[in-house]
C-alpha cells in the first residue's frame, strides 16, 4: 500500500458524515426542494449524469471542502461494519503479508499556498466530518507548533519558500493526521495481533523540477514503482521530469523489492539464493539489495528509507508524540466513529 494505511480518509456513519457537504450539493442542484420526490437522495439519483458531475466538481472546488474526503466510504453497518480503527483494534482484518509506506512530505500538495497564521486549524475543520473538541485541538497545536524548522517539507530548516510559516505547520499536521498516523497505527495493531510479515518504507527522493516548497510530496514515489523514473521517459500519467541515472537505479531497486514481495511474499527474495535477492539486470545497481527487515513492534520499528544516496534502515519513531495525539484520540479525529455511537459519535 502507498500513502499509508487501508483507509486514510476520516470516516463516520452514513447518516451524519459530511452532512454540510451534502446540503451544499443539494443547494447547487435542483434537489434542495425536489418537486417530484420527497427524498433528496432519490432526486440526486435522477439527475442527468453530466449535471451531477458538474455539481460534484463545484463542491470539490469550494475552499471549504477542497482538501476534504467528502466522497470517501462511510460506515453503513453492513458493507462497512465499523471504522477501520475499531476493526484493527479487534483484530478483524486479513492476516496476510503486506508492504506499506509514505513519502516524506505527504501533506504539502494539499495545503493552499496562501494559508496564513492561525487559519492552520481550518485544515482540520476541512478534512474532518465532525470538528475535534477544543482539548484535542490544543494538543495538536502543542505538538505541531508554528516553527518552520519543524514543519514540512521536513529537513529544510527555517526556509519558508516565500510562503507564510503556517504552510509548513499545516503541511506537517495534514500529512500526519491523514497519512502517517493511520499507517503507523495499522502496522502496530497488525503486529499486536500476531502478524509478523510486515515491511514499511519512507520514500525520501526529491523528484527533479518539483517546486521546492513541495519537498517529497504525495504520490511522487509512484513513477519509481513502475519504471517511469528514468531519463527521457514521460507518459500520459506522469509528467516528464529531468530524472537522472540515479533515479533510474533507485526505481529498479524499488521494483526489485516489490517483485520479490509479489513472488516470494518477502521483499528480500529467497533466503537460499546467493545474494538473497532478485534484482533487475543493471550494472549500475548497488552490489546487493540492502536487507529490508520486518517491522517488529514494540521491539523494533524498522523502516526502509529510500533515496538515490542510500537505501538504509531507520526507525519509524519520528514525530511520535504528535502522531500519538491522533492515534490516542480516535473519536476526535474520526478514526473511530460507529453507527452505534450516540449523537455525532464524539465523546
Amino acid at each position: 500500500m502507498s500513502s499509508g494505511s487501508q483507509s486514510t480518509a476520516p470516516i463516520g456513519p452514513t447518516a451524519t458524515t459530511w452532512e454540510d457537504a451534502y446540503q451544499y450539493l443539494l443547494n447547487i442542484t435542483s434537489c434542495v426542494s425536489p418537486e417530484e420526490t420527497e427524498d433528496s437522495f432519490e432526486c440526486l439519483r435522477g439527475l442527468p449524469p453530466d449535471q451531477l458531475l458538474q455539481a460534484q466538481f463545484a463542491l470539490q472546488a469550494s475552499p471549504i471542502w477542497s482538501a476534504s474526503f467528502i466522497f470517501a466510504p462511510s460506515i453503513d453497518g453492513e458493507l462497512i461494519p465499523d471504522s477501520p480503527h475499531a476493526l484493527l483494534e479487534a483484530g478483524r482484518f486479513a492476516k496476510i503479508p503486506f508492504i506499506t509506506g509514505n513519502v516524506k512530505d505527504e501533506g504539502t500538495g494539499f495545503i493552499p499556498t496562501d494559508i496564513i497564521g492561525d487559519s492552520v486549524l481550518l485544515v482540520l475543520a476541512a478534512i474532518e466530518p465532525i470538528d475535534p473538541n477544543q482539548a484535542a485541538l490544543a494538543q495538536v497545536v502543542q505538538q505541531y507548533p508554528n516553527i518552520p524548522a519543524l514543519g514540512s517539507p521536513y529537513g529544510t530548516g527555517h526556509e519558508t519558500f516565500g510562503l507564510d510559516p503556517a504552510f509548513k505547520q499545516a503541511s506537517s499536521l495534514f500529512g500526519d493526521v491523514a497519512f502517517q498516523a493511520p499507517r503507523r497505527n495499522f502496522i502496530r495493531q497488525a503486529n499486536a495481533h500476531g502478524l509478523a510479515d510486515i515491511w514499511t518504507y519512507s520514500f525520501e527522493q526529491i523528484s527533479p523540477d518539483r517546486p521546492a516548497y513541495l519537498g517529497v510530496s504525495h504520490a511522487t514515489d509512484v513513477p519509481y514503482f513502475f519504471g517511469e523514473a528514468r531519463p527521457g521517459v514521460g507518459s500520459e500519467h506522469y509528467q516528464q521530469y529531468n530524472y537522472t541515472e540515479g533515479d533510474r537505479v533507485l526505481s529498479n531497486e524499488m521494483m526489485s523489492y516489490w517483485i520479490n514481495f509479489i513472488h516470494y511474499t518477502d521483499p528480500n527474495g529467497r533466503s537460499d539464493t546467493p545474494d538473497h535477492s532478485t534484482t533487475h539486470s543493471d550494472h549500475h545497481h548497488r552490489p546487493k539489495l540492502p536487507e529490508w527487515p520486518q517491522y517488529n513492534s514494540p521491539a523494533q520499528h524498522n523502516m526502509l528509507k529510500l533515496n538515490t544516496r542510500a537505501i538504509e534502515v531507520i526507525q519509524d519513531t519520528y514525530r511520535e508524540d504528535g502522531m500519538n495525539v491522533f492515534i490516542a484520540n480516535p473519536q476526535q479525529f474520526n478514526y473511530k466513529r460507529s453507527v452505534a455511537s450516540p449523537g455525532n459519535g464524539l465523546t
